[in-house]
């Protein structure tokens, strides 16, 4: 069950190292800068609602806001990847995904061979 501790702080730390105003995040995503006001005061837990547009716009990292875990947030690889993958048309979605299962097989075969 998630808590309210720490969400609040967490998120109001987050927007604050974005450079971020409860106005600007109110433009841009449609939630409302009270909602952000009661979130960041621990008044309310965010909801997936409330979440998603975050994410969508900003890449929020949900787990970390929620629950504290620093070794959710992805490295800048990682994220580069998604935003990579997110730019992709669905069909070059499902070429990639194609590409890297291949590749995944040739490493098993490579470390199978090592092995023997």
């Amino acid at each position: 069950m998630i808590t309210i501790s720490g969400i609040g702080e967490r998120f109001k730390k987050w927007r604050q190292e974005q450079k971020l105003s409860s106005t600007q995040i109110s433009k841009d995503t449609g939630v409302r800068a009270s909602t952000i006001s009661d979130i960041e005061t621990n008044k309310t837990i965010p909801s997936g609602k409330t979440l998603i547009p975050l994410y969508r716009n900003y890449k929020l990292p949900i787990t970390y806001i929620l629950t504290g875990d620093e070794n959710s947030t992805l490295s800048d690889d990682k994220k580069t990847l998604l935003d990579i993958y997110d730019d992709l048309t669905e069909i070059n979605k499902k070429i990639a995904m194609s590409e890297i299962n291949h590749i995944l097989e040739i490493q098993e075969l490579k470390k199978e061979k090592l092995k023997k």
